[in-house]
């Protein structure tokens, strides 16, 4: 056995170095992983390890690399004191980098903060190479995080008889002890994904849709299926109408006058931050409450 002394200086110091590699590779995953409603709807996985996975990595791997580079500082303190002493007072000579280090500092940061350019067209491509992992249509989702909803959730807000949706799902051999259990725990027991149980029920879908006069018409049935357990940034205008007994006309004035544009089939979440915001309410806009 070896009488060798343990070296925590050098410990610490690889320490560092492996938790600043590992804190970057599972960064860059990160940085290319699908939408969260991608990722959980389908599945996803990279290198057999889930989008959450990857995340949890990243914060052990940062944290790693925080609490070594803390003791690292604290066992090579005399050290870097006396080169930050020697380094400083020589960048004290050197202003023209100095200023050039602090400038190119400021303007990524606020590159980051107003989206100027190119930090804007680094998040343009971070969205189509999230975007790049929807191969079709199908892979998304009928609504968001429509995965931790119910089974029986979701066959009343797409309008499917649960009855037939359960004939349907065992004829393809996935088994569901109770309706009431969220898609992923369905999904979990039974080894598939979300999306697979959509794709068998899917063609049970019925329209909940009617044309009337040009504009989309919800009937009362399909409107209680719609608006279950459904948060209001999903709506369209016509859903809101409805809703807040409005008409279409009225809505668009009292939204105008508000300084709102929003389209027939736009969302909530689509004409921007200002319908959004959490101080202008669409429903009250819309039920003229707001003295307009």
């Amino acid at each position: 056995m070896s009488g060798r002394v343990f070296h925590f200086r050098a410990f610490f110091s690889f320490l560092t170095l492996f938790g600043f590699i590992s804190a970057v590779l599972t960064g860059v995953v990160l940085f290319m992983t699908p939408e969260g409603r991608i990722a959980y709807w389908t599945g996803w996985t990279f290198l057999g390890l889930s989008k959450d996975t990857w995340g949890c990595v990243h914060i052990v791997s940062s944290l790693l690399f925080l609490l070594a580079g803390v003791f690292h500082t604290v066992y090579n303190g005399r050290v870097l004191v006396g080169y930050i002493k020697k380094k400083g007072a020589k960048g004290l000579r050197m202003k023209r980098e100095l200023a050039a280090a602090s400038a190119l500092l400021l303007l990524a940061l606020a590159g980051g903060i107003l989206e100027l350019p190119p930090v804007d067209r680094l998040m343009v491509f971070n969205e189509r190479l999230k975007d790049s992992w929807i191969g079709s249509p199908e892979h998304e989702p009928p609504f968001g995080h429509a995965e931790q909803v119910s089974l029986l959730v979701l066959t009343r807000r797409q309008g499917i008889d649960l009855d037939q949706a359960l004939k349907e799902l065992d004829t393809n051999n996935i088994r569901v002890e109770d309706p009431g259990d969220s898609l992923e725990d369905i999904a979990a027991k039974n080894g598939i994904d979300p999306i697979d149980i959509y794709r068998v029920i899917k063609p049970l879908e019925t329209g909940q849709r009617q044309k009337k006069s040009g504009r989309s018409v919800f009937m009362p049935g399909a409107v209680e299926r719609r608006y279950a357990e459904s948060g209001i940034g999903g709506k369209i205008l016509d859903e809101l109408c409805l809703e807040t007994g409005t008409e279409l006309e009225a809505a668009r004035q009292r939204l105008s006058s508000r300084g709102i544009a929003m389209e027939d089939d736009e969302t909530v979440r689509q004409p921007g931050a200002v319908i959004s915001s959490p101080w202008i309410s669409p429903r009250i806009v819309l039920t003229g409450q707001d003295g307009i």
